[in-house]
């Protein structure tokens, strides 16, 4: 099972082997490796999901829910976007499937919303709108990795485009 099913596994009750993953494009950058794939449950329920994980110790990435600019221009929010598609429609909001909690910066006098070390995954569910279940879609990925001594620089509104198999 990869990293974060069994919280996948308790929140939905369903479990990650049973969807047929496609990954549709792959990097790393700033030392987070971003996957996004796209996942079929058995049930049709179609979703992009993006995994997000920092190849250095310790280190955590922010909140789906931190604004666009950080907190006083501090931390980016990781992030998935749809920006356009020819053959899919969204049918939800971006889900985070791990738990985000506060980390207190002192010296800042600031909360930030983070989510724990490790893999993050988010997805979008979505609906095909093409009748030969196929799409192009240009999708965008925000993310910024930190530790409790160094914040790396952040990787913001990194465009790219895909194609969805059938």
């Amino acid at each position: 099972m990869i990293a974060g099913a069994a919280f996948f596994v308790r929140q939905t009750g369903v479990r990650l082997e049973a969807y047929r993953p496609a990954v549709l494009w792959q990097f790393t950058q700033n030392d987070v490796s971003a996957k996004i794939e796209v996942r079929e449950s058995p049930a049709g329920q179609m979703e992009l999901l993006g995994t997000f994980t920092p190849t250095r110790e310790h280190f955590h990435l922010y909140s789906k829910d931190l604004p666009r600019s950080g907190l006083n221009g501090l931390g980016r929010p990781t992030l998935l976007e749809v920006i356009s598609s020819d053959g899919i429609r969204l049918t939800g909001a971006l889900t985070a499937y791990q738990p985000a909690h506060d980390i207190y910066i002192e010296i800042l006098g600031l909360s930030f919303p983070v989510y724990p070390e490790g893999p993050v995954m988010l997805g979008l569910p979505f609906e095909w709108t093409s009748e030969d279940h196929t799409a192009s879609m240009e999708l965008s990925v925000t993310y910024m990795a930190c530790s409790d001594q160094k914040c790396l620089p952040p990787v913001v509104d990194r465009r790219f485009t895909v194609k969805l198999p059938h």
